[in-house]
């Protein structure tokens, strides 16, 4: 599961874990172009729904970058939160697709918790300073 995410700054976004498109197409066995069409087919569903916002952090967290690739030529990739993910992974319905789900799910849940015990953590530092 480890090697799905790693808990790490690359990871974080403003406090909430993330994940990418590229990771899900190299993880799901899916061309990463197909990934990105299913990330946009998803935006545009999520917009119809006005996607609510929880304690002023969207809910549905998704954000366009690009990187270079082997041939040095600027492509798109997205950069995701747990619920974009679950939204757009949720059609995939192989063997290997059910498994990954879940060690994501797993592996979300983690990081969370992490950043929870993080926060907790500075917390009684802050107490114990005062």
């Amino acid at each position: 599961m480890k090697d799905l995410i790693h808990l790490n700054t690359s990871n974080i976004n403003k406090g909430i874990p993330v994940t990418t498109s590229l990771k899900i197409a190299e993880k799901f066995g899916k061309r990463h172009d197909h990934v990105l069409r299913d990330v946009e087919k998803t935006k545009e569903i999520l917009t119809q729904f006005n996607a609510p916002r929880f304690g002023g952090v969207k809910l549905m967290h998704y954000e366009k970058q690009f990187y270079l690739d082997k041939k040095n030529e600027k492509r798109p990739f997205y950069v995701m939160n747990f619920n974009m993910f679950i939204y757009v992974v949720m059609s995939y319905t192989s063997k290997k697709a059910m498994e990954i789900k879940l060690q994501y799910i797993e592996a979300f849940n983690f990081m969370q918790n992490e950043l929870l015990s993080r926060k907790e953590t500075r917390e009684v530092g802050i107490q114990v300073r005062k």
